[in-house]
């Protein structure tokens, strides 16, 4: 993860930010800045990014980069986002350097920490899963998925032992998002989401609900 650019991270995380939801904090990339890292985090309430990127800053803040704008951050570096303390931060559009004001008002961010919090029921999943393989079997028919159910997609076809639905389209953006070969999935039956942790980068998908039977 570590040889990844800051803007590379930034593109990635972006994926899972929507700029149209009406929650105002899920329209915005968290940067949560510490003196010895920065994470970078991206929602919109189904999904969930987050990427760290180790780096000495000397700062303890957080920054709300606009989802609207996060793609445009294609050379942005720690040294610009320590830059937006003045309110100001470089981008690159068409390979052009401008300057963008980035709101004032702070957001409350969602508190995705204790999702991430596993325990060990017996009949709960953890596996390591290869990325790359779910990649391959989602690729041939992920855009053809039913957008008018979710884009619904069965776990079972990627054999790892879950036997339920989640949007199909969001796990595939979600993987190709992701940057380790090797990934560690954990699934608590008492919860509708999987966690998906590799590296410096984790990952969260809500699952969709059966259908009734009838």
């Amino acid at each position: 993860m570590q040889n990844q650019s800051i803007g590379k991270i930034i593109r990635d995380v972006s994926t899972a930010i929507n700029p149209r939801d009406l929650r105002r904090s899920l329209t915005h990339m968290r940067v949560l800045c510490k003196p010895d890292r920065l994470v970078f985090t991206g929602a919109n309430g189904i999904k969930l990014i987050e990427k760290t990127y180790y780096v000495e800053t000397g700062w303890d803040n957080e920054v709300f980069i606009p989802g609207v704008l996060a793609k445009g951050y294609a050379e942005l570096s720690w040294y610009g986002i320590r830059d937006i303390r003045n309110n100001l931060a470089p981008m690159i559009f068409h390979n052009a350097l401008v300057m963008d004001r980035f709101p004032q008002q702070k957001f409350s961010y969602p508190n995705y920490e204790p999702l991430f919090k596993f325990s060990h029921r017996k009949g709960n999943i953890r596996r390591t899963i290869d990325r790359q393989s779910a990649i391959d079997i989602l690729k041939p028919d992920v855009h053809s998925l039913d957008r008018e159910d979710n884009r619904r997609f069965t776990l079972t076809q990627l054999d790892w032992g879950i036997d339920t639905d989640v949007n199909g389209l969001f796990l595939y953006q979600m993987l190709k998002s992701l940057g380790s070969d090797k990934l560690k999935l954990r699934y608590d039956n008492k919860h509708l989401y999987i966690t998906i942790v590799g590296g410096n980068e984790r990952a969260l998908l809500t699952l969709l609900r059966r259908r009734a039977e009838l």
